[in-house]
């Protein structure tokens, strides 16, 4: 079978051309040898240059000096024009925007933002304990997770282990899936009981007969 190149053009083998997946036909619209022809053009040879490159990375300063200037000419040229283009390209981006201004404050400020975390989880454990429950059930993949509140479930089960049926102490009391996460059991109130911290430890990802 012939193709035609559409540089020469030639009528040749398909083995003459390129692969090309795009194309209807499999190959390239030039043959191998008008394809290496057209890649030692001046125009290629010029993409291909690396002087540009070179020249901005040894000249950073200067162009950024430059850029500073041009950049305070225009806006003393229309201020409400750039004010406007501000506002416009803020509102195209403000999610974007305010992802980067709270990352860049988070790593100015790493100590104040550490220490105002630490008086949050002070004021309220529970909270940033139950965000933690969920996380790790969604990162083991449970069917099912909902905000389960430690003092429900403890007044619910009466300060009872479902495991040794002996009393609780609502401080070292722990949430026991019955049927583990990992045997696809979900992480839900009707899923979810009192126990001890070493009857749970212990139970592991048994199921308790």
């Amino acid at each position: 079978m012939l193709k035609i190149c559409s540089a020469c053009k030639r009528g040749k083998p398909l083995d003459a051309f390129g692969i090309a997946k795009r194309r209807a036909d499999g190959r390239n619209c030039y043959c191998k040898v008008c394809r290496s022809k057209k890649s030692k053009t001046p125009q290629a040879r010029r993409s291909q240059n690396t002087r540009g490159r070179t020249y901005r990375k040894r000249h950073q300063a200067r162009l950024r000096r430059w850029n500073r200037l041009r950049q305070r000419r225009i806006r003393a040229a229309d201020p409400a024009k750039v004010k406007r283009d501000r506002k416009r390209w803020y509102r195209s981006n403000i999610d974007q925007n305010r992802r980067k201004h709270n990352a860049r404050q988070r790593r100015r400020n790493r100590e104040v933002v550490r220490a105002a975390g630490r008086r949050a989880y002070r004021r309220n454990p529970d909270s940033f304990k139950q965000r933690r429950a969920i996380r790790s059930a969604r990162l083991a993949n449970a069917p099912r997770v909902e905000r389960i509140v430690k003092r429900t479930v403890f007044t619910r089960d009466d300060g009872i282990c479902h495991i040794c049926h002996k009393p609780v102490l609502f401080d070292k009391m722990h949430m026991d899936h019955v049927i583990p996460i990992s045997r696809g059991g979900t992480h839900t109130y009707d899923n979810v009981k009192t126990a001890h911290a070493f009857c749970n430890l212990s139970k592991g990802d048994k199921l308790v007969a």
